[in-house]
């Protein structure tokens, strides 16, 4: 019984590392815009599977060292129908976002 209950844990422990793993995604850009804080969205046709925000939408706070790249990169990305990459690192404003370090970034993908 103390084996299974071990057994039991030892699994769930796996599937939510698992589930928490970084994941690039692909995908072309549908629409890009900011608010009026500077706040920056960019939905793209892709699942962008973040843990506690699964979305299409990527969202950055005005606060992102890199938040003046982000839009130039999404138009870039409409207007010449090229896929973008993105990978995310946690959830702002409900969506998933960029944080500020190596282990996240946002793209563009020369054909």
């Amino acid at each position: 019984m103390k084996l299974l209950k071990l057994l039991t844990l030892l699994s769930l422990l796996l599937s939510s590392y698992a589930y928490s793993a970084d994941e690039t995604v692909y995908g072309k850009v549908v629409y890009a815009g900011t608010y009026g804080n500077g706040d920056v969205y960019v939905d793209i046709e892709a699942i962008i599977n973040e843990p506690g925000c699964v979305g299409t939408r990527l969202d950055v706070s005005s606060q992102n060292p890199n938040i003046k790249n982000i839009l130039p990169i999404a138009y870039m990305a409409m207007a010449t129908g090229q896929n973008i990459s993105v990978r995310t690192q946690g959830c702002y404003a409900g969506s998933p976002t960029l944080d500020n370090s190596r282990g996240s970034w946002f793209y563009l993908i020369h054909k």
